[in-house]
C-alpha cells in the first residue's frame, strides 16, 4: 500500500498548542501541505494486485514488515 506523510513546516503539530493556550481553531490559518514522504511496501501492493509507475516506486521509501 501507499502512505504519504506531511513534513511541510507549520503542519497540524502547531495546532495543537495554540489551542491548548487558548486560541479559537477558526483563528488558525491552514496551511497547505508542501512536502510529503511516500512509503511503499510492495509486498502489499503485489497482494492487492496493484502496480505504482516505476518513478514513484523509486521514489518512495520502502517499508519493511518484520
Amino acid at each position: 500500500m501507499l502512505v504519504a506523510i506531511s513534513r511541510a513546516p507549520g503542519a497540524r503539530v502547531d495546532a495543537a498548542p495554540a489551542i491548548r493556550g487558548g486560541k479559537s481553531p477558526a483563528d488558525i490559518p491552514i496551511v497547505a501541505n508542501l512536502r510529503w514522504q511516500i512509503y511503499v511496501n510492495p509486498s502489499r501492493l503485489k497482494q492487492a494486485k496493484l502496480s505504482l509507475p516505476s518513478d514513484i516506486q523509486h521514489k518512495g521509501i520502502q517499508a519493511r514488515v518484520p
